[in-house]
């Protein structure tokens, strides 16, 4: 009797909720049957890095391995950059028998892999997908200490109204195939916290406009809070805050999602009906201080006719 048939399904996580979502796979994959492979330890990652190059006769320095194990510490998505960067590493070695921590640098290390990767993907992007690229990096960098600046985790819904759904679902899918960014369930990140350091490009985006990331994660926090609050107006902008993001959204439109735009919509409509209610105040008290003076002149020369009265009838009077 020929033994049971086995199939085995490897679904990156970024898959998975998409693969599960489907009604026939999700019965026919029940949660006993599901195993969570996860990223490898700094003990694995080391074997890793040495066996295959043990196994054709080579020895990893010491220095390039810490160097390795270093870089990809605490980075999503680090297995598959640590691929590119030793295979790179292997075919521009000085010596046939070892990897160099030198070889590594000269191919840009892990850091030097994910920015060229980012490159490459930038570089083949249709006009659309530039900017859209350009809009979601903005949202995938935060401001870090002083000049640093650090990865942000994205939730999939702040995408919502950069550009067309399906657009923006092609472009993610293209970026995590090529490991510029990785998808969790619905959060969206860079692959590495080099691309946001040292991607020349997102760099000289940000450095056109110092102030914008600034604006931007301010704005984002705002407009999330307001929808946490159920969009109660009191967490709208005004004054100041509300005159620089009007500026500022007039050259960044093309950045601001749907919640952000409405925002701003929300906030600047409060303003104008804050002024006609002022407005309105302010007439109604000019037509109150008419009234008042005209009651009062009137009292004023009721009084005078009565003085004037009594006068006439005084003593002598008729």
């Amino acid at each position: 009797m020929a033994p049971p048939l086995r199939i085995i399904l490897a679904v990156r996580s970024d898959y998975q909720e998409r693969c599960l979502s489907q009604g026939t796979m999700a019965a026919a994959l029940p949660s006993g049957a599901r195993l969570r492979v996860e990223p490898p330890s700094r003990d694995e990652l080391r074997g890793i890095v040495t066996e295959p190059a043990a196994r054709r006769g080579a020895v990893v320095e010491a220095d390039l391995l810490e160097a390795v194990l270093s870089e990809s510490a605490g980075q999503p998505g680090a297995l598959s950059l640590v691929a590119i960067a030793l295979r790179l590493t292997w075919h521009h070695r000085q010596t046939a028998d070892s990897l160099r921590l030198a070889d590594y640098r000269a191919v840009g290390g892990m850091r030097g892999v994910a920015t060229r990767l980012a490159e490459q993907a930038y570089g083949s992007a249709t006009s659309d997908e530039q900017a859209l690229l350009r809009s979601l990096f903005f949202r995938l960098t935060a401001p870090g200490e002083g000049t640093a600046l650090q990865r942000r985790t994205v939730d999939r819904r702040e995408l919502d109204g950069l550009a067309d759904p399906r657009s923006i679902d092609r472009l993610l899918d293209r970026l995590a195939q090529a490991r510029v960014i990785t998808l969790d369930g619905t959060a969206v990140e860079a692959a590495h916290e080099a691309i946001i350091r040292d991607w020349p490009r997102l760099r000289q985006w940000l450095d056109d406009d110092p102030a914008a990331l600034c604006t931007h994660r301010q704005l984002t926090h705002a407009a999330l809070t307001w929808q946490s609050l159920a969009r109660d107006s009191g967490a709208l902008y005004r004054g100041t805050q509300l005159t620089t993001v009007r500026e500022w959204e007039r050259s960044h439109r093309q950045v601001l999602n749907r919640l952000e735009r409405d925002f701003v919509v929300a906030s600047l409509t409060a303003r104008e009906e804050e002024r006609r209610a002022a407005g309105q105040r302010s007439r109604s008290l000019r037509q109150l201080a008419a009234s008042v003076s005209v009651a009062v002149v009137g009292g004023m020369g009721a009084g005078l006719f009565a003085a004037r009265a009594r006068r006439g009838r005084g003593p002598g009077g008729s």
